[in-house]
């Protein structure tokens, strides 16, 4: 990987006349944890930094104590959650890229006890787990049912007044899932006050009640 951080730029690729460009954020371009997280075998939130800086102002103002994701992929959403806030942070993923491995040894030596991975298909290891969170945050599957069973299980342990987050909403089978979901028991968020104004990819919850 070559980087051009005074420009503010990250380069990705072995070729460098075949280089993907991503504009990195102050955020991503400060933190040690971030730069020392394994390349990505898939896409990842660093790819926008419109998205990056949004959710950590979300992360920031909402400060959860225990917080919950599927979809750890190579670790850059949770190094927002584990740098904006105090929180012990769950995550869940089916382990399919080496990365995801080596992302949790890497977030483990930067917060230590603070972050925990669980392996497996999360429509499965989310559905058995019972510990309540305040912040859960659906970026796993993107097919219907994989983002419908992320959001119907994690329904089960976010707490009153907590939040929900669901990612890539532009994609059907998010976007299906959210619609599926009866959401009567919680209040959706403005996504447009928070200045950096990612409005067409997430939506946030807050439940109201159980």
């Amino acid at each position: 990987m070559v980087t051009l951080k005074a420009r503010g730029l990250q380069l990705y690729g072995k070729n460098p006349n075949n280089l993907k460009i991503h504009r990195m954020t102050r955020i991503t371009r400060d933190s040690k944890c971030w730069n020392a997280l394994p390349r990505s075998e898939e896409g990842h939130i660093g790819a926008y930094h419109c998205k990056v800086n949004t959710l950590s102002e979300i992360i920031k103002e909402f400060n959860p104590t225990i917080a919950a994701q599927t979809g750890l992929n190579a670790g850059h959403s949770a190094v927002l959650f584990l740098e904006f806030s105090n929180t012990i942070l769950y995550s869940f993923d089916i382990g399919r890229w080496g990365s995801t491995a080596k992302a949790h040894e890497v977030l483990n030596k930067f917060f230590p006890k603070r972050h925990f991975y669980i392996k497996g298909d999360s429509a499965v290891t989310l559905k058995d787990f019972d510990t309540k969170v305040d912040f859960a945050f659906v970026d796993g599957g993107h097919t219907e049912d994989a983002c419908y069973a992320d959001i119907v299980n994690f329904d089960k342990i976010v707490k009153v007044g907590g939040i929900m987050i669901i990612d890539d909403l532009a994609i059907p089978g998010v976007g299906a899932a959210v619609q599926k979901f009866n959401w009567a028991n919680y209040e959706e968020l403005p996504i447009s006050k928070y200045k950096h104004g990612y409005i067409n990819g997430i939506k946030i919850f807050k439940k109201l009640k159980d």
